[in-house]
């Protein structure tokens, strides 16, 4: 949700501006791989050593992604936030069903 606070049409989309999107982009790479690192060594701790629930995670989080992209430019940011809280609470039902 970093690209949701800044003004985009006022970086330049050209060469002088793109190490703003490239230090944006390591930013969230960064922030992506600690975080999934951080569930997936809570996933045993929690839910046990139960390969169902790493791929029940793994579904989800994929599924999410493709969403999240392919709706983007077509609903307002309030829809958005509403319907991902939506999900990830669906989300949660099968993954606490299997522990």
């Amino acid at each position: 949700y970093i690209f949701l606070y800044f003004q985009v049409d006022n970086i330049a989309q050209d060469i002088n501006g793109l190490y703003i999107w490239l230090i944006l982009g390591g930013l969230l790479g960064i922030g992506d791989a600690g975080f999934n690192t951080q569930i997936l060594s809570l996933y045993p701790i929690l839910l046990g050593d139960r390969p169902e629930s790493f791929a029940n995670f793994n579904l989800w989080q994929s599924a999410s992604s493709c969403w999240c992209f392919f709706w983007h430019t077509f609903v307002s940011k309030q829809t958005k936030i509403i319907t991902y809280f939506g999900v990830l609470i669906i989300a949660a039902i099968p993954i606490f069903l299997t522990s």
